[in-house]
């Protein structure tokens, strides 16, 4: 789970809800980790991972803006 900080909104318009899972989308085909389950809400979002040998932090590296 990851929230914007004092819960601002981190997906202010539609778009950026779909720019946040093209780029989850590109660092999954770099990184040995699976979805399982995600969603995205205005100020946060949920992530199921099965991580790789390496955790999540290099996937989580190439999804941030």
């Amino acid at each position: 789970m990851a929230r914007g900080i004092e819960r601002c909104v981190i997906f202010p318009r539609k778009f950026d809800y779909g720019d946040f899972v093209e780029r989850l989308e590109a660092g999954l085909e770099k990184s040995p980790n699976t979805i399982l389950a995600w969603a995205l809400m205005p100020n946060h979002f949920h992530l199921l991972v099965r991580s790789g040998g390496s955790g999540i932090s290099s996937l989580m590296r190439r999804v941030r803006p």
